[in-house]
Parts: C-alpha cells; structure tokens; sequence
C-alpha cells in the first residue's frame, strides 16, 4: 500500500491508514499540519513507532494466520491427493483384475479358433485327396477313350482295306 501524499509504501491497509493521520511529513504534504513543538514532535514520533510496532505485531499475527491457513489448505490438499492415490491405486488393481479376466477371454477366444482352423484343415485335406482321386480317374477314363479310339481308328481302317 502506497501513500499517496508522501509516497511511502506500507504492508497493510491499517499501518496506512495510521501514518495518514499520524506522520508529520505525510500531515505537512496534506496542509494539516499546525508546527508543533519538537516535544510534541517527539511524543508523535513515540506513538507513530507504538502504532507501528501495533501493526506490525498485527501483521505478523496476520502472517501466522495466513501460515495456519495454508497449513491447513496443505493437509485438506493432502488428503485429497492420499484419497485420489487411493481411488487410481483401487481403480488400476481392478482394471488389472479385469484385464486379467479379459485376457483370459482372449486366450481361450484364440484356442478356439485355432480348434476351428485345426478343423478346417483337415477338411480342407480331405477335399484335396478326393480331388487328386478324380483327377487320377479322369486320367484313367482319358487313357482308356484314347486305346479306345485307336482300337476303333484300326477297325475302321481294317474294313476299308477289306473292302
């Protein structure tokens, strides 16, 4: 807080306001002042340093609340901090209960499907080796058409020579 006659600054409101009607020189710069004598002047100074010695002792009372107040801001503060480590620690053990439970979901969602693949591989075999049977009968009924053919190409060309 500054003054605004003499421009002297002060901590509090109080400790202003008592300079304000006390200080000679801020009296002299508001026109207030009626030139006491040097004994006055001297009583003024002793109350001016009693009133300040007051307000300073005010002050540091104001400054041990303040303390106690941030004290006290510092353990609720705390106390929400323990209560909010407590909830993320609660909370990451159940997360990991049930991701564990999660992964053992996925665990047997997987060798479930590697049973159906398993399954259809074999199926899959199967086909292949019912496939490759066709294809060895079909070679086999390709083969007997062609002796087939020939055996008729020489009929055919036995009666044109008996002819």
């Amino acid at each position: 807080m500054e003054c605004e006659f003499c421009k002297k600054t002060y901590p509090t409101q109080s400790k202003l306001d008592l300079h304000k009607k006390i200080s000679k020189i801020c009296l002299k710069i508001q026109e207030k002042d009626d030139k006491n004598t040097k004994n006055e002047e001297k009583a003024e100074e002793k109350v001016e340093e009693k009133a300040e010695e007051k307000a300073n002792e005010k002050h540091d009372r104001d400054d041990r609340d303040d303390r106690d107040d941030e004290e006290t801001e510092i353990d609720l503060l705390y106390k929400e901090t323990m209560g909010h480590t407590r909830s993320w620690a609660k909370s990451k053990k159940e997360y990991k209960n049930s991701s564990t439970e999660r992964e053992k979901e996925l665990l047997l969602y997987i060798l479930q499907l590697e049973a159906r693949l398993s399954e259809k591989d074999k199926y899959i075999t199967k086909l292949l080796d019912n496939l490759q049977d066709k294809f060895k009968q079909v070679a086999k009924a390709d083969f007997k058409i062609d002796r087939l053919e020939d055996t008729l190409w020489k009929i055919v060309k036995q009666s044109q020579d008996d002819i």
